[in-house]
């Protein structure tokens, strides 16, 4: 994974023979960008040549359906190209996790090949070729009536406005027995932006956590152990009963999660994939979203309705 000063990279998104593509946040802006790293380690004159091209190439095209292309930098040997990220998915990727809208109904068919071949048409009339045009390289939004990510990416632009954070985790086929495995790894997430604010700042932070957290610190950094970047060592609890145990993670849980819900700076959570999801998570925020005190905050789910049936935990949750 890379490392820049003001981008948190949330995850690989793709890798070809040439590149590596990631999705990121720009912390200065909290704006969302896609970041396209050329792969070699020492790449040849020739390469960095017609990778500089192809960033300029990119940002030459003002056009409807044509991704922009914010800036280019050098990182380390290589160059990344740093890109607007709209939200879409590849249509390789959307193919592998929807194998049950395959093949693809003629009237969505239709209507994604015209759109696509009318981008094409406005890239050539500019004078650029496409030479590898396939499924991984073909990217699309709601404005094809599918990728729920769009959906979520327009959420970006009221939260910046409110100075808000916005974080995301995703549960996994095997992953179900890993209690709280999406919203950990989405607070991880949180703690990197926050790690990358100034130091004032910083230490505002940890003041909060830690007199919201009284001496049960260590309990969160359990959960989330980069916490401890911020909040230093912590002693460790006192050991309980299983049900206990469970009753004072929520109760704590729950104080953590207020620090960083409030009107000046509100709190997104978006979880994706909650037809996975774990018995200890489904409690956790069934309870956070009942807790009269926690304000400010907005957490948005997705899961897939044809693997959620009636009986399923998620369903008889969101009937109560």
């Amino acid at each position: 994974m890379i490392a820049l000063p003001d981008v948190v990279v949330d995850a690989q998104i793709y890798s070809s023979n040439n590149s590596v593509v990631y999705r990121g946040i720009k912390l200065s802006d909290r704006t969302p960008v896609i970041l396209k790293v050329l792969k070699q380690d020492y790449p040849t004159a020739s390469e960095l040549t017609r990778y500089r091209q192809e960033y300029e190439i990119t940002r030459s095209l003002n056009l409807e359906g044509a991704i922009k292309a914010y800036s280019q930098q050098e990182y380390q040997r290589t160059l990344i190209i740093i890109l607007e990220d709209f939200g879409g998915e590849s249509l390789e990727r959307w193919i592998e996790q929807r194998p049950d809208f395959c093949p693809m109904p003629l009237s969505a068919f239709l209507s994604l090949a015209i759109k696509i071949t009318g981008i094409l048409g406005r890239i050539h009339a500019a004078g650029v070729i496409h030479k590898d045009i396939n499924p991984s390289n073909i990217v699309f939004n709601l404005d094809t009536g599918v990728g729920k990510s769009a959906l979520v990416q327009e959420l970006y632009k009221p939260i910046t406005a409110k100075r808000g954070y916005f974080v995301s985790g995703k549960f996994d086929q095997f992953g179900s027995n890993i209690p709280y495995s999406a919203i950990a790894h989405a607070l991880q997430k949180l703690v990197q932006q926050l790690l990358g604010e100034p130091d004032e700042q910083l230490q505002q932070w940890r003041s909060r956590l830690l007199a919201a957290l009284g001496s049960n610190g260590q309990l969160i950094i359990d959960a989330i152990p980069e916490i401890e970047l911020i909040i230093g060592k912590q002693t460790p609890v006192t050991e309980v009963g299983v049900t206990e145990a469970q009753n004072r993670f929520n109760r704590v849980f729950g104080k953590f999660i207020r620090v960083f819900c409030s009107e000046s700076h509100p709190l997104v959570i978006f979880l994706d994939d909650l037809q996975w999801i774990d018995s200890a998570t489904l409690k956790l925020i069934e309870l956070m979203v009942l807790d009269e005190q926690t304000q400010h905050l907005f957490l948005i789910g997705a899961y897939r309705d044809n693997e959620v049936n009636s009986t399923h935990p998620l369903a008889l949750m969101l009937e109560r």
